[in-house]
C-alpha cells in the first residue's frame, strides 16, 4: 500500500480559507491585543507550510523507494551482494550492475532528492547516487538512522546536520524474498528546498541558527545571549548577499535591532528553543519574524529557524476605507499568485512523476479509484504489444486480452489487504516466459483510496534457476547416500545444509533434528574449543583439516571418531561451504589401547614395565635437564625370593611382590613413577622431589613402611631389601638409562657384601 500526494481541492481550500482570514483581519481596527493575534496567526502559518512540505518530502521520498528499489530485479542483485562480500572483483561488479539499472531512473528522480545511497546490513556503503554538489560530495556520514533501520528493520525519518547543511534523511529496509533485510536505502532532501518552498509560498526569508551549549538555565546567562546569541559564529553556514533569495543575511546593525525588540518572554523562549513570533522591521520594510526550533535525526533540539516575512499583514484602523480597498486588492493578488504557482507546482510534480515512471524499464501503470486507467509507461506498452496512440477505454475491459490479474480494482485491492503479487505464464512459440504482477492501493493522508499502482517484473530466470537447483540437489543427496562414511555438508555461514544416511546412523540423530541445529548444540565434540575448531579453521584458511576426538551419540554413549574438514569452492573459486567426513574408530581405538597397556605394563602387579618406565620417564628426564630441579631413580630388590619361592610356594611369592607394590604406592606420591623391572627387582623414578641423599643404600620413608608390614603377626614370611639411589648430574647420566643402570649398581654391591658377609 502506497499513500499518493493529496488532492488538489486541499490546497484550494486552503488557500480560499487563508483569503478569507486577510479579509477578516483587514476590517478590524487592530489594537496591540490584536497586533498579538495576528503574530500567532503567522507563526501558525509558517510551521504550517513547514510541516506540509517536510510530510510531502517523506511521501514522495516512500513511493520514490517502492519505485526504484522495491522490486525483484534490485532484490536479486542485493542478494547476489551479500552473498559475494569476501570477493571483490565480484562485489564491483555487482555494484557496477547496480548502478546501470539505477542510473536512468536517477537522472529523473536527483531533480527533487539529489543524494540517495545503498547500504550494506552490516552499515557499509555499498553504492552512492548522489548529485556532483561539492557540498554534499564531503559531508560526514552520520547514521543514526541507518543503525536504527537496521536493528529495528523499519523506515526510520529524520533531520541530519551534514557539513553545515540540515538535510532530512529517509531509510528505508530492504528485504529479499525470505524476508531477509539484505540492504538498506537512503533518500535525503537538503533543507534549502524548503526555504524555497516557503520563498516561493510566502516570501519568507530564513537563516538556520544553533547553540554552542544547553541554554535550558537562563537565570544567569543574560550577558551570554548579549554577547553571542545572534552573532555570526551561532549561524550554521555563512551566505553571500548574492544568495539571499531564500537565505536571509544579517548584519550586527540588524541583529541588534532584532535583540532590542526581544521581551523578558522573547528571551526565555529563545534560549529553551521554544516557537515564538513578533513584528519587526528590517530595511524599512514592516513584518514578522519568527523562530522555529528544529530537531536533528535522535530528536534532540539543536537549533531554530529564523524566518522574516515582510508586509504578511496589513493593519487599518477605523473607517479607513481606501487602506482596506488595498488591503483587499493584495490578498486577491496574493490569492492570484499562489494558485498560479501551486497549478504551476502541480504540474511539474505531474510531469515529474511520469518522467520517472517512463525510465523504468520495466512495465509500470496506474488507475484511479474507477479503475480507468491514468497512466502507463513505454515499457508497459512494449510488453502488450500496445501502440503508442493506444485509446484506453473507460468501461469493459481497457483493452485487448488485458490479463485478469490487473483488472482489479483499488477497493478489490484494499479488501485483499492493500497489496498484492500475481505470477502468470506467457507461451511463445517452443519457449515460455515467467512475469510476476504487484499491485498497491494509493491512499491519501486522509485514508481515502485514490487508485492503485502496478508494476510487471519477468521472473523467468529465476523460476528456472530453482527447478534446477531442485534437481541437482536429489541428485547430490543420492551421491552422499552412497558414500558408506558420514557426510556433512556446511554452507559458507558454517550452518548445517545437508548430511547422509550413514551420518544419521554414525551419530544416532534424524536429519530433521541436524538440519534446525548448529554444530556447536549437537553431536559435538568433547574438547569442543571455538579457538581450536577445525570447522572454522577451514573456514578461515581454506585448508584441509583433520582431528581425531570423542564424541556422544544420540543414545548417550561415547564413541572415538576421526573427523577430516575440506573447502568446497564454486567454480568462479568463491568459497561455497565445507565437507565434513566422519569414520567411527571406537573398537580400533579400544583395541589399541588395551594391546598399548599390555606392553607398557607388568601383568601380576599392574605397575610400568622396563619399557613403561623408559618411555614414559624419559619425559621426566628432559624436563629435570631443562627445569635443572632434582630428579632420583631408586632401585630395589627383594632378598631371598628364591628361598621363598622354594619354601612357600611361588603364590607366596607372587603375594609378596603385590603386597610389596602396596607399600610402593603408599610410600611414594602419586607423580613418581613406579615399575617392576626384573623378576624381584623395582625402580621408582622422583621427579622434583625435596628429597635430600644421606645414605645411597637407604630410603628411610620406605624402610619404615617395610618394617612395619614385617612386624604383622599375619605375615609369614619377612621383607628383606637392597636398596640403590642415584640422583640425577648432567655430567655422569646422558640418558635415563645411564641413571637407572648405575642405581642398579648400586643394589649389587649390596647384595655382594651381604653374600660375602
Amino acid at each position: 500500500m502506497v499513500n499518493a500526494e493529496r488532492p488538489p481541492v486541499f490546497d484550494y481550500i486552503s488557500g480560499f480559507l487563508g483569503l478569507i482570514l486577510l479579509f477578516s483581519l483587514a476590517v478590524l481596527i487592530l489594537d496591540r491585543s490584536g497586533k498579538t493575534v495576528q503574530i500567532k496567526q503567522n507563526q501558525k502559518q509558517i510551521n504550517s507550510s513547514y510541516a506540509t512540505i517536510l510530510q510531502q518530502s517523506k511521501k514522495d521520498a516512500v513511493l520514490l523507494f517502492e519505485l526504484q528499489y522495491n522490486n525483484p530485479e534490485i532484490v536479486f542483485l542485493l542478494d547476489k551482494v551479500e552473498s559475494s562480500l569476501n570477493d571483490a572483483q565480484m562485489l564491483k561488479r555487482y555494484r557496477q550492475q547496480l548502478r546501470n539499472i539505477l542510473h536512468l531512473k536517477f537522472q529523473t528522480s536527483r531533480q527533487y532528492f539529489p543524494k540517495q545511497r545503498l547500504y550494506l546490513p552490516d552499515g557499509r556503503s555499498l553504492l552512492s547516487l548522489d548529485s556532483p554538489s561539492k557540498a554534499m560530495l564531503s559531508d560526514p556520514e552520520y547514521n543514526v538512522g541507518l543503525q536504527k533501520v537496521l536493528a529495528e528493520k523499519i523506515p526510520y525519518f529524520g533531520l541530519a546536520l551534514l557539513d553545515g547543511v540540515y538535510v532530512y534523511r529517509f531509510f528505508f529496509p530492504i528485504f529479499n524474498d525470505y524476508h531477509e533485510l539484505t540492504a538498506a536505502a537512503e533518500v535525503s532532501l537538503p533543507l534549502k528546498s524548503i526555504q524555497s518552498f516557503l520563498f516561493a509560498e510566502h516570501g519568507t526569508r530564513s537563516r538556520y541558527l544553533f547553540a554552542k551549549r544547553p541554554l535550558s538555565d537562563v537565570s544567569n546567562k543574560w550577558s551570554l545571549y548579549q554577547e553571542s546569541i545572534l552573532s555570526d559564529d551561532y549561524y550554521v553556514h555563512k551566505q553571500t548577499r548574492k544568495t539571499k533569495k531564500y537565505n536571509m543575511y544579517l548584519d550586527k546593525q540588524q541583529s541588534l535591532q532584532i535583540k532590542n525588540t526581544f521581551t523578558e518572554s522573547h528571551l526565555i523562549s529563545l534560549f529553551k528553543m521554544e516557537e515564538f513570533s513578533f513584528e519587526a522591521q528590517l530595511n524599512d520594510t514592516d513584518g514578522f519574524v519568527s523562530f522555529l526550533p528544529l530537531k536533528n535525526i535522535n530528536g534532540d533540539l539543536v537549533g531554530q529557524l529564523l524566518t522574516y516575512t515582510p508586509n504578511l499583514v496589513t493593519t487599518s484602523v477605523n473607517n479607513n476605507r481606501i487602506l482596506l480597498f488595498v488591503t483587499l486588492f493584495v490578498s486577491l493578488l496574493l490569492s492570484a499568485v499562489f494558485y498560479y504557482r501551486k497549478s504551476g507546482h502541480d504540474q511539474y510534480m505531474v510531469s515529474f512523476y511520469k518522467s520517472m515512471i517512463d525510465a523504468l524499464p520495466f512495465p509500470v501503470f496506474s488507475k484511479d479509484k474507477n479503475n480507468h486507467y491514468q497512466h502507463v509507461n513505454d515499457a508497459f506498452l512494449k510488453h502488450f504489444n500496445l501502440t503508442a496512440d493506444t485509446n484506453f477505454d473507460d468501461g469493459g475491459d481497457a483493452f485487448e486480452k488485458e490479463p485478469e490479474c490487473i483488472q482489479i480494482s483499488a477497493q478489490e485491492l484494499m479488501e485483499a489487504g492493500g497489496s498484492s503479487k500475481t505470477e502468470s505464464e506467457v507461451i511463445e512459440g517452443l519457449s515460455s516466459s515467467n512475469f510476476v504482477t504487484s499491485l498497491f492501493v494509493l491512499q491519501n493522508q486522509h485514508q481515502s483510496i485514490t487508485g492503485l499502482l502496478g508494476f510487471i517484473s519477468e521472473n523467468t530466470e529465476k523460476k528456472s534457476l530453482k527447478k534446477a537447483l531442485a534437481e541437482a540437489l536429489f541428485f547430490q543427496q543420492q551421491l552422499l547416500n552412497l558414500i558408506p562414511m558420514g557426510v556433512r555438508l556446511f554452507n559458507a555461514d558454517r550452518q548445517i545444509s545437508e548430511i547422509n544416511q550413514a551420518f544419521e546412523l554414525l551419530s544416532g540423530f534424524n536429519k530433521k533434528q541436524m538440519l534446525s541445529a548448529d554444530c556447536e548444540n549437537m553431536f559435538t565434540c568433547l574438547q569442543c574449543n571455538p579457538e581450536e575448531c577445525p570447522l572454522r579453521k577451514t573456514q578461515e584458511d581454506r585448508l584441509h583439516h583433520q582431528i581425531e576426538t570423542v564424541k556422544y551419540k544420540a543414545d548417550g554413549e561415547v564413541g572415538t571418531f576421526v573427523v577430516s574438514y575440506a573447502p568446497l569452492q564454486l567454480k568462479s573459486g568463491e568459497f561455497n561451504g565445507i565437507i565434513e567426513l566422519t569414520t567411527d574408530i571406537s573398537d580400533k581405538k579400544s583395541l589399541l589401547d588395551k594391546t598399548r597397556e599390555l606392553i607398557i605394563n607388568d601383568e601380576l602387579t599392574g605397575l610400568l614395565n622396563m619399557r613403561g618406565l623408559l618411555n614414559i620417564g624419559a619425559n621426566y628426564f628432559r624436563l629435570s635437564e631443562r627445569t635443572k630441579k632434582p630428579f632420583f631413580a631408586l632401585y630395589f630388590d627383594i632378598f631371598g625370593m628364591k628361598k621363598l619361592n622354594y619354601q612357600f610356594g611361588e603364590k607366596a611369592g607372587d603375594q609378596l611382590l603385590k603386597d610389596f607394590t602396596e607399600i610402593l604406592k603408599d610410600t611414594f606420591r602419586d607423580t613418581d613413577l613406579i615399575a617392576r623391572v626384573g623378576g624381584d627387582e623395582f625402580a621408582v623414578l622422583l621427579n622434583e622431589s625435596d628429597y635430600r641423599i644421606s645414605d645411597r643404600g637407604h630410603f628411610t620413608r620406605l624402610e619404615h613402611n617395610v618394617q612395619k608390614y614385617n612386624q604383622h603377626s599375619s605375615n609369614e614370611y619377612k621383607l628383606v631389601l637392597d636398596t640403590g639411589i642415584v640422583e640425577y648430574s648432567p655430567q655422569l647420566h646422558v640418558d635415563l638409562q645411564e641413571l637407572i643402570s648405575e642405581s642398579e649398581k648400586l643394589v649389587y654391591e649390596q647384595k655382594l657384601k651381604r653374600n660375602i658377609s
